[in-house]
């Protein structure tokens, strides 16, 4: 008709409806992680409209398909067919940046804390996370990092930091390292093990003056549980001698020191009118450590 309406049997037909897209699902998908400009407030976008959003510190749009992520999309265009392109909300939605966890546990390994999202093992930014070796396993024993455990951090362009090279191997006790002068002992021995050590000829544990031998058990951080007991020189504190000397004698030691080693002599002298014994006469003598 002249007023440009079509009549017919199915109803009147009216021309000219703008065509909009809906926009309000990009509205709500980022109410608190991003900036959406271009969407009036009814929520409905004109034919040839753009829809921008700009993600939040800490977010970004991330793609399944694609594995990649944005921060910004600046050309979401309302096209003739009525429909945003992307076209799915999560398309754009700003989500919080995170790191891949899934390929990096080591075996022999397991992640110690909730830090990251169980169902798809995400890190989420500004998080950490720690790996620690399952027992009798410790980080790259080869290196005697003497340690189980190590920490994953996850930056703001989603690189987790703290995985490179890191394998958690048997435990393994350098027992030659840690114990000398004493038995003849196996190079190494294994997480659990114990080896027993007897001090040869002059030596006794580190510290003592007379403790012959120590058992010591391979734990769980390597060499390092192992502790640092070793056998060392025995050695004897002269002035506990010259206590028993009482007021009228003196020691002297080679060294003028007051530790003297094994075997080494110290030399006694009486003052005038004063022997060693009630039976000897001597004045002079000397004793050995």
């Amino acid at each position: 008709t002249p007023q440009g309406v079509i009549t017919s049997s199915m109803g009147v037909f009216g021309c000219g409806r703008p065509k909009v897209c809906e926009a309000s699902v990009v509205l709500a998908a980022n109410n608190a992680t991003g900036a959406v400009t271009g969407v009036p407030s009814s929520g409905q976008v004109p034919m040839g409209g753009v829809v921008s959003v700009e993600c939040g510190f800490g977010y970004w749009i991330y793609n399944e398909t694609s594995n990649t992520s944005v921060t910004s999309i600046n050309r979401t265009t309302c096209g003739s067919s009525c429909g945003l392109t992307p076209t799915k909300a999560e398309d754009m939605a700003c989500v919080a940046v995170f790191c891949d966890t899934s390929t990096v546990l080591p075996d022999n390994a397991q992640f110690v804390e909730a830090g990251w999202n169980t169902s798809d093992m995400r890190l989420l930014y500004g998080n950490t996370l720690t790996v620690q070796c399952n027992e009798g396993y410790a980080i790259n024993v080869g290196t005697d990092s003497c340690t189980n455990s190590y920490t994953l951090g996850c930056l703001i362009n989603g690189t987790l930091t703290g995985a490179d090279n890191r394998v958690c191997e048997p435990v393994v006790c350098d027992v030659s390292y840690n114990f000398t002068d004493g038995t003849s002992l196996p190079t190494s021995v294994g997480y659990g093990d114990q080896v027993t050590v007897t001090c040869g000829d002059g030596f006794s544990v580190a510290g003592s003056c007379d403790v012959p031998g120590f058992t010591a058990t391979c734990g769980q951080s390597g060499g390092c549980s192992m502790g640092m007991v070793r056998c060392g020189p025995v050695s004897c504190r002269a002035d506990l001698a010259a206590d028993t000397l009482g007021p009228f004698g003196t020691l002297t030691t080679r060294s003028g020191l007051n530790i003297v080693e094994f075997g080494e002599n110290v030399s006694v002298a009486c003052e005038e009118g004063y022997s060693l014994g009630a039976s000897s006469t001597d004045r002079t003598g000397s004793l050995v450590c």
